[in-house]
């Protein structure tokens, strides 16, 4: 109760009013001795039938009953509404119960004083209205005074959390960085190793099962070395040089699905693909494996055992689209929303929440775009546009 008496008396301490009392031409003849009363710091002023004080404002304004009659009410209105937040304080009428209806019902006074009581009463109801004026303006400070700080703090915090978020993510980046550094070091042996599988390969006459085997791996391996490369560029904040040729985009699909059909949860999946694109696109190829593995492999996590994933190409006005489709479980409008933000994930320990930002900025570097619709419990389509190539 202390606390709160101090806070409501600085308050009032850092906004005060000057005490003005507007006095009805009734009750004129009050004046000189109200005007004593109230001492110099007072601005008493006798109202004039129809015109408005010098000096509007928040002010007490002292009524008598003849003002309260109904032909005198848009002058008295407009006095009162000039005087806001004010208070009125009527002076008689006590014997007429019309006229105090009036004034509780319609007006809502703040003081009612008898005509039989004398001038220390006036005073005090003056100085009462004018003390819960004070209290009034000053409250009405104190709110929007609150406001702008609360205003100014959510810009701070705004702030703070934006600095926070950046923070997290050059942290994010830096680790990133090492670990695609270290990962691309450590492949190294196996790029070799990779190159040499390759050359052999041209060499010898291997059967179909074995040349199948050591294409994927290949493909494989090209892939990996693709996205490392995507990774690290990206934590370094740098563009991965592309190399971009004339390829058929109905066979960059059908190897992408080899590929995912190396992935051990392909086997309780149900993968298929439509080709109907006929045409080619000019793109670094390992990258756009890489893209439509990534959205398969997303498509897998995505379904139950015995699910349905279908990969599909289509000519539509100019532009090559790759579709990958799934009857998962599908996604909501806030997931949505934030798919593609990096280090976004709904995997948990499972997902480093990149993919599809680096698959998105990949597909965009080769001026086209992808999209994504789903809905939460029936399944997802990704799509990429690419442009055809003039080959």
């Amino acid at each position: 109760m202390g606390s709160s008496f101090a806070a409501q008396s600085g308050l009032l301490d850092r906004f005060r009013a000057p005490l003005r009392v507007w006095v009805s031409r009734a009750l004129s003849a009050h004046m000189p001795s109200l005007s004593a009363a109230l001492g110099d710091d007072a601005e008493v002023h006798a109202l004039v039938d129809g015109a408005l004080p010098p000096s509007i404002g928040p002010a007490v304004l002292l009524a008598a009953p003849s003002d309260l009659a109904p032909s005198n009410e848009p002058a008295l209105r407009e006095l009162v509404q000039a005087a806001e937040p004010g208070r009125l304080v009527l002076y008689g009428g006590e014997q007429d119960r019309a006229v105090l209806l009036t004034a509780i019902n319609h007006w809502r006074v703040f003081r009612l004083i008898p005509s039989i009581t004398g001038l220390p009463a006036v005073v005090d109801a003056i100085q009462k209205a004018h003390e819960t004026t004070e209290m009034e303006l000053a409250l009405d400070f104190g709110i929007r005074d609150l406001a702008q700080q609360n205003e100014h703090l959510g810009r701070t915090l705004e702030r703070l959390q934006r600095t926070r978020g950046q923070l997290l993510h050059a942290e994010r980046l830096t680790t990133l960085g090492r670990l695609t550094t270290g990962l691309g070091q450590a492949l190294e042996s196996h790029r070799v190793a990779t190159d040499d599988l390759s050359a052999a390969s041209k060499r010898i006459t291997l059967d179909a099962e074995l040349l199948d085997v050591v294409e994927r791996t290949l493909e494989g391996g090209r892939a990996l070395d693709s996205l490392l490369s995507d990774l690290l560029y990206f934590a370094e904040n740098r563009e991965r040089p592309l190399h971009l040729a004339h390829h058929d985009a109905d066979a960059i699909a059908t190897a992408a699905l080899r590929l995912a059909e190396v992935d051990p949860i392909s086997r309780k999946r149900n993968l298929s693909i439509s080709l109907r694109s006929g045409s080619f696109v000019c793109v670094d190829r390992y990258a756009i494996y890489q893209v439509l593995i990534n959205l398969l492999r997303n498509a897998m996590q995505a379904t139950a055992d015995g699910g349905t994933i279908e990969l599909s190409t289509r000519l539509v006005d100019g532009e090559v689209v790759f579709e990958v489709t799934d009857n998962g479980s599908g996604m909501s409008p806030e997931t949505q929303a934030r798919l593609f933000e990096p280090f976004f994930t709904t995997k948990g320990r499972d997902g480093l929440g990149l993919g599809l930002r680096v698959s998105r900025l990949t597909v965009e570097r080769h001026g086209g775009r992808m999209e994504c619709q789903s809905a939460l419990g029936a399944g997802s389509t990704f799509r990429l546009f690419l442009p055809i190539s003039a080959h």
